[in-house]
């Protein structure tokens, strides 16, 4: 059951990549910033979070990110880790397939797989949208869970932006916001 969704994903990016063109939004860059956490069987916590992205390839990137929150004597350590594929659809927008392992740990550590689809798109050359549906296997959070995440990026420059992003699930719902550095 829990490999389904990974095999469909697989399925996806073997069917998506003859198709694959040229990106069109970035694959590089690095953040740091906020992160807010609230599990529905526990007090919210909050901290600090970094992630980033690597171009492996105009296709092919790989992404991964770290949150530490803690509150009410409670703390976490989040993170994850995926390879993705990025279709290009046109010149400013992508569809984007990853599959990762992920890592939770509170008192007790958690961990399992992940399936992501998603995309970005550029709007007036500074601003980029993004929301994805990630499905997590039964291991990391005491059950299947399926999160949709929408997000913003509003870029100062070719170099420095902003990004926000709110991800919600029955199981637990995240904010952050974040700098981004992009090469």
């Amino acid at each position: 059951m829990m490999m389904r969704p990974v095999r469909a994903a697989l399925v996806a990016v073997v069917l998506i990549a003859p198709a694959l063109a040229a990106a069109g939004p970035s694959y590089d860059y690095l953040e740091a910033g906020y992160t807010y956490l609230d599990p529905d069987d526990f007090s919210s916590v909050d901290g600090f979070g970094i992630g980033g992205s690597m171009a492996l390839t105009p296709n092919a990137h790989v992404v991964a990110d770290y949150d530490r929150v803690t509150g009410s004597g409670a703390k976490a350590h989040l993170s994850r880790v995926a390879i993705g594929l990025n279709s290009y659809i046109d010149h400013r927008s992508d569809f984007i397939v990853r599959i990762g392992y992920a890592q939770a740990k509170a008192g007790s550590r958690e961990h399992g797989f992940l399936a992501e689809v998603g995309g970005r798109i550029i709007l007036g050359g500074l601003l980029e949208l993004n929301s994805f549906v990630t499905y997590y296997d039964d291991t990391l959070f005491g059950g299947d869970d399926i999160s949709l995440s929408v997000g913003a990026v509003y870029s100062f420059s070719d170099r420095f932006g902003l990004s926000a992003r709110v991800d919600a699930s029955t199981e637990r719902r995240v904010a952050q916001a974040r700098l981004r550095y992009s090469f």
